[in-house]
């Protein structure tokens, strides 16, 4: 018998803690996305469609409440979203993927012991997958705990080397921890993995421009706005290292001039929610 299961993926960070080189105003834009992907159960867990469906081990009861929690939460109906997770948990209390996605659902509610009760309780019962364990580190990082943050991910990353998103969150936990090598070398290989994307190039102007290293920034910021000539950041990024290097080379050209230093750090927080 076939059954159709949707699952809501991890959260993606696109865009996150900015803190401009010199200038150092700090910009935080934290977006996330839901993808889902049909599944069947299988015999033995639930996996990726096949051509040959298998009896499932989830009863089926249990995956219909799981995909109209799915369906509600989708609709912004959360209340009921929850009373059917917990219908799906009360007829299999080893069905990791819901415990997984009502931690998300507590997440989104503002109730972060709730959601790391879940998403560990999901991580219990499959260890291996990353999907989880990205989500809950990147709840630490909602919460600023940087440390577990980069556990977790550093975690995930053992099982999944080329998961770009877990690569960013990574990246930004070292570069808010002022680990900008470590932080440029996560944001390098997730620019690798994902070149299309202007947010990756951001983050590496970033990092580049922390390190005084201007032309780079430049490069890196024109990148993105070719991809995304409308991103607000990259054109921020853009101007900033430019007068940066403009600067830079007419301190060169005339050692007499008094260098004009920038204000000192000021923080702005933006914060959007994550879905």
């Amino acid at each position: 018998m076939r059954l159709s299961i949707d699952r809501r993926l991890q959260l993606k960070t696109k865009s996150f803690l900015i803190i401009l080189f010199f200038s150092l105003i700090a910009i935080v834009s934290t977006s996330a996305s839901l993808k889902a992907a049909p599944i069947v159960a299988s015999a033995n867990k639930l996996t990726e469609t096949k051509e040959t469906p298998q009896e499932p081990e989830v009863a089926p009861a249990a995956i219909d409440f799981y995909n109209q929690a799915i369906a509600a939460d989708k609709q912004h109906q959360r209340d009921l979203a929850l009373a059917l997770y917990n219908k799906a948990i009360k007829l299999e209390p080893k069905f990791a993927w819901a415990y997984a996605n009502r931690g998300s659902l507590y997440r989104d509610r503002m109730q972060p012991d709730q959601a790391f009760k879940d998403y560990k309780k999901a991580h219990r019962l499959d260890p291996k997958d990353t999907i989880t364990i990205n989500n809950i580190a990147h709840l630490y990082s909602d919460l600023r705990e940087w440390g577990p943050a980069i556990q977790w991910y550093t975690q995930g990353l053992r099982l999944a080397p080329k998961d770009a998103n877990m690569l960013t969150g990574r990246g930004h936990a070292f570069e808010v921890t002022a680990n900008d090598l470590a932080a440029l070398k996560d944001f390098r290989k997730s620019t690798q993995l994902e070149p299309e994307d202007a947010e990756h190039w951001n983050n590496l102007a970033l990092v580049e421009g922390k390190l005084l290293r201007f032309t780079q920034c430049l490069k890196h910021a024109d990148r993105a706005l070719k991809l995304d000539p409308e991103n607000r950041k990259a054109v921020f990024l853009h101007n900033d290292c430019l007068a940066q290097l403009e600067r830079s080379q007419n301190k060169s050209s005339n050692p007499a001039t008094p260098a004009v230093m920038p204000s000192p750090t000021q923080t702005e927080t933006a914060s959007k929610p994550m879905r």
